[in-house]
């Protein structure tokens, strides 16, 4: 059985480099990543990185994370792609991990790998570096899981060690799994006398309350929060709907279907003879997938060793997913939070498959796969395509520093590329996020990321020219002057003459090689 296992397990790391990555083995920088790099490349040492700890007071671990990678890796894309492969393949093992634990069938392993390694919302958490960075600390998430599980099951000391461990690795990374030991005490006190989980559990609670206290004293006091904006729980009633109508959304309902059309769009966009490649490959993934469990479900002589009955394991997945969505309560929502959640999502989607029979539920599972395969390629592609379109543009602004080093302003002009994006026939060019922020799935640009290439560019010791992304700073020619006000603030306007303004077109810049 557990030739079985590692043999399937192969096959799942396999499928999910040719899900994800196939498409785009190397994505280029996006976004924070220009400000990342360029606070790394500020660093006089590797020990500096450490300092990023306390830069970050609401994820120390991730902060260290993001300072050590862009420092030893630099201005070498392709290192974060191999990174990133690792991390999530880290992610992948710690889920089929926690479904052998739970239900020790190899078909209910099967259908949650690859529904985890197709599901089209996990748009950020693959081909951005920046992401790619904090991958390692989500797997370590679903990790502690796995280890607690096995200590559920066998009580070893050394299990118990590693989950706490990894439970206060994943916190400090980010804080998604916060809720988690009540998932964990539930799993205790359905298999043993929930009076001797107590001293197993203690421990993780004092990794909160330590995660905690770090957290609202800014790290102890030490952190001035350079790093990101300090985020703040917002617990107003009409934050908590909003979010939580969103969170749904990414599961049942309009983000959802954005996510996988988005991602088909993408797909389309791929030149002609790799889409024609990419799609004869689907099939033929699709078909070893399919008779894969096709053949588990009429060759199973599995006993059932599971952990839980099927009821149970359903219940506690989907409250692993309740718990590890609860801080985008407080929060927000995003694609690159749905990664945790996600794990539970898998487990509950694998043991109602295997409660109906795999079988019997090969064609939605044979139809899921395909879909997704198209769209999540499809993501990749956008990425792989802002990431061209992001050097491009650094590209042009190197080539023409001399232009722009002695001016005050240098205006990135989005409305060639809004026009070009923008959804409807007889819509004007308006600022909507889609149309500059985002290119599909994947990101695209922010005033942050134009500001971090300019001061990569300016030597050391010279002022550097302010960045001013249109749509943030409501930015336009009038004549002889640039009418601009503060980013996002309309209450307090600027202008500056246009002699002194360097002009970006960022749709001709992007596109000239």
């Amino acid at each position: 059985m557990k030739q079985k296992l590692i043999l399937l397990t192969l096959f799942l790391l396999l499928f999910q480099w040719y899900a994800r990555y196939a498409v785009a083995p190397a994505v280029d920088f996006t976004l924070d990543d220009w400000a990342v790099l360029r606070r790394a490349e500020g660093m006089t040492r590797l020990s500096d990185a450490w300092r990023m700890m306390a830069q970050e007071p609401d994820r120390p671990v991730g902060a260290l994370s993001l300072a050590f990678c862009f420092r030893v890796f630099g201005d070498a894309p392709l290192r974060y792609n191999i990174l990133g492969y690792l991390a999530n393949s880290a992610c992948l093992l710690a889920l089929i991990g926690i479904v052998w634990q739970l239900t020790r069938r190899l078909g209910g392993v099967l259908v949650a790998g690859v529904f985890y390694a197709t599901l089209p919302i996990l748009t950020e958490s693959y081909h951005w570096p920046t992401m790619i960075c904090y991958g390692f600390g989500f797997a370590a998430t679903s990790a502690s899981a796995y280890f607690w599980l096995r200590y559920v099951r066998d009580t070893q000391w050394g299990d118990w060690v590693a989950s706490v461990v990894l439970f206060g690795v994943s916190l400090g990374n980010y804080e998604l799994g916060i809720g988690l030991p009540i998932a964990f005490a539930l799993a205790w006190m359905w298999r043993r006398p929930w009076r001797s989980g107590i001293l197993a559990l203690l421990p993780f609670g004092a990794v909160v309350a330590l995660y905690l206290s770090w957290r609202l004293t800014r790290g102890f006091g030490l952190a001035p929060g350079l790093l990101f904006v300090p985020r703040t729980p917002s617990f107003s009633l009409y934050g908590l709907f909003y979010n939580a109508r969103d969170i749904v959304s990414w599961w049942a309902g309009g983000n959802m279907l954005d996510a996988f059309r988005q991602g088909f769009n993408g797909y389309a966009q791929m030149p002609l003879w790799p889409r024609r490649w990419f799609f004869m490959g689907n099939v033929i993934v699709v078909s070893a997938v399919t008779a894969l469990a096709y053949r588990m479900s009429r060759t199973s002589t599995e006993k059932d060793a599971s952990l839980f009955s099927p009821i149970k394991t359903t219940v506690w997945a989907l409250l692993w997913v309740a718990l590890t969505h609860a801080p985008s309560l407080v929060s927000w929502t995003a694609g690159r939070l749905n990664l945790i959640p996600a794990v539970g999502m898998a487990v509950a989607v694998a043991v109602i498959f295997m409660r109906f029979r795999l079988a019997s539920t090969l064609p939605v599972f044979m139809l899921w796969i395909f879909m997704a395969l198209f769209s999540v390629q499809g993501t990749a592609y956008q990425w792989k395509e802002s990431g061209v379109f992001n050097r491009r543009l650094h590209t042009y602004l190197a080539d023409h520093h001399a232009q722009w080093q002695d001016k005050d302003v240098v205006w990135f002009d989005t409305r060639a590329m809004r026009s070009r994006v923008e959804q409807g026939l007889l819509a004007g060019i308006g600022p909507a996020p889609a149309t500059w922020a985002y290119y599909g799935n994947a990101g695209l640009i922010r005033g942050f990321a134009p500001s971090a290439m300019l001061a990569r560019l300016v030597p050391d010791g010279q002022p550097i020219p302010t960045a001013i992304l249109d749509t943030e700073y409501s930015a336009h020619c009038e004549g002889e002057w640039l009418i601009w006000h503060e980013r996002y603030d309309p209450s307090k306007p600027r202008q500056t003459p246009m002699e002194q303004v360097f002009r970006v077109d960022c749709l001709a810049a992007g596109q000239t090689e």
